[in-house]
């Protein structure tokens, strides 16, 4: 069956991209968006060759490969035009999600035991994504089978938020925000997708993505002990971008494209891991809670962010950043069809890996008494 779910893992991107370029309903959610629906099928619908261990390790694997190829293809002074305002824009999002997770917490503590230790999980998740959740659970010596709990839901809330994102995502921000078009407002002709990719170019970007991979996963387990994503989305960012700015990696026909490709694996094993049947009703208050800290923080960044007029397409990858992480950036930046800031949402994303840990444990610490 490991065979199968393989096949599956590589063949659903290029059945997505064969259906995208034949029907508009396809063309219109988005290669991404599409592949993700068919692992949720195949999940939902108890495919015999489903295996979540297995599909995450592809996730795993195929995310940071993907920013490494997507980013050959850097354009610092388009993305410092198109994203000005990240910052800022990442902030407002860290200061919603306290202000969500310090409210749910005074909503659901009588009904939910050892609330304050959701408050501080949530912050660091929605301001860093998994991995701070699992290190403020671990500081603030959370129950194991709370933080398990937890991460089978956020599977699940953060699948449905990065559906609306990469649908109606756009629309729906574009009623509130400015938009900036990124052809007119950096003159910006050449766009890496719609290069045609040549076999030279795919072998030898592929090639320099793996070896810088394989540096940064030495150098975290030569330095931390472990795979350290807080070392490693880091170290191949600012690598992958140093890259591109020599001539000859930018001359490699098919490094976006096969980054683009890793980005489909990502989306197929990403639905393969949202199985709805593992919500219960034990725990539908902690559901809950968590679905009211990500639906208010995401609601504040968008009120504050109007205020200060920030453009579209800045507030919805800060804010993705913020609720899914780094990895996810590069997905959501090409649903979205801004590729400028893939850098700023990752380096948004990093931040919030290096804050996120400690404003969750300091909330966590201050409801507890």
């Amino acid at each position: 069956m490991e065979v199968v779910l393989i096949l599956f893992l590589l063949g659903i991107p290029l059945l997505t991209k064969y259906l995208c370029a034949k029907f508009k309903v396809f063309e219109i959610l988005g290669p991404v968006v599409v592949c993700y629906l068919f692992g949720i099928l195949a999940v939902n619908l108890k495919a015999p060759f489903v295996n979540p261990e297995i599909a995450e390790t592809a996730m795993q694997g195929a995310v940071p490969l993907a920013i490494i190829l997507l980013l050959f293809s850097s354009d610092l002074s388009v993305w410092k035009k198109v994203a000005g305002g990240a910052g800022i824009s990442f902030l407002i999002m860290v200061i919603s999600v306290v202000i969500a997770s310090v409210s749910g917490y005074f909503i659901f503590h009588n009904q939910i035991e050892n609330a304050h230790l959701l408050a501080g999980m949530f912050t660091g998740v929605y301001t860093g994504g998994t991995p701070n959740m699992a290190a403020v659970a671990v500081a603030l010596d959370a129950p194991p089978e709370l933080f398990g709990l937890l991460n089978m839901y956020d599977v699940v809330l953060g699948g449905g938020y990065l559906l609306f994102v990469m649908t109606a995502g756009r629309w729906v921000y574009g009623k509130f925000l400015p938009v900036k078009n990124l052809q007119e407002q950096t003159g910006l002709i050449d766009d890496p997708s719609q290069v045609k990719p040549e076999i030279k170019g795919v072998v030898w970007s592929l090639l320099l993505a793996i070896a810088i991979l394989g540096v940064s996963v030495g150098g975290s387990l030569w330095i931390f002990g472990n795979m350290n994503a807080g070392f490693i989305i880091p170290f191949i960012t600012i690598t992958a971008v140093g890259a591109s700015q020599f001539s000859v990696v930018k001359s490699w026909k098919g490094s976006f494209a096969t980054g683009d490709f890793f980005l489909l694996i990502f989306g197929t094993a990403m639905g393969l891991m949202s199985d709805f049947s593992k919500f219960s009703e034990d725990g539908l208050d902690l559901a809950l809670n968590m679905g009211f800290v990500l639906l208010v923080s995401l609601v504040l960044h968008l009120l504050f962010s109007a205020l200060l007029k920030l453009d579209r397409d800045t507030v919805l990858i800060t804010a993705s950043a913020g609720i899914m992480s780094s990895p996810f950036v590069p997905a959501i930046a090409r649903s979205i069809k801004n590729n400028a800031v893939i850098l700023p949402g990752i380096a948004a994303g990093i931040l919030g890996n290096a804050v996120g840990n400690l404003l969750g444990i300091f909330i966590g610490k201050m409801l507890g008494g």
